[in-house]
């Protein structure tokens, strides 16, 4: 059996040889625990006295807005590294998994940044790759 450490160096792909860490993972887990915090805060409404409810719902409007934010900040992003790559592609796909109709290259919020920057995404990470 062969192993990577016998095999020529250049038959190493450059991306593999990067030690800098791939900025997309941090990206990915900010989106994550936004989310987490979010999904949270609205199940809680439930269960909370008649008059806490109107509080808790601006502060699940707020924690919406973070998860949004996180959500531009992430497909502005162009992964550095094939592992990166299939990271990104893979949470979003479960991104698109949980909602009931497409959120991420949906046409029916034109206007949200989300949309505006996510038309080159895949395309940029298929460049990455080819790199």
């Amino acid at each position: 059996m062969t192993t990577a450490a016998a095999l020529p160096a250049l038959a190493v792909p450059a991306a593999a040889a990067s030690v800098e860490p791939d900025p997309i993972f941090e990206a990915i887990e900010r989106h994550r625990r936004a989310k987490a915090a979010w999904t949270a805060a609205y199940e809680a409404l439930d269960t909370l006295p008649h008059e806490k409810v109107r509080e808790a719902g601006r502060a699940c409007d707020d924690l919406s807005e973070v998860t949004h934010q996180e959500l531009v900040a992430l497909v502005r992003m162009t992964p550095t590294t094939i592992a990166g790559c299939a990271a990104l592609l893979r949470h979003l796909e479960q991104h698109e998994n949980e909602h009931d109709s497409p959120a991420l290259f949906a046409d029916y919020v034109p206007d949200q940044p989300v949309h505006q920057t996510d038309s080159t995404l895949l395309s940029r990470i298929a460049g990455e790759l080819e790199a």
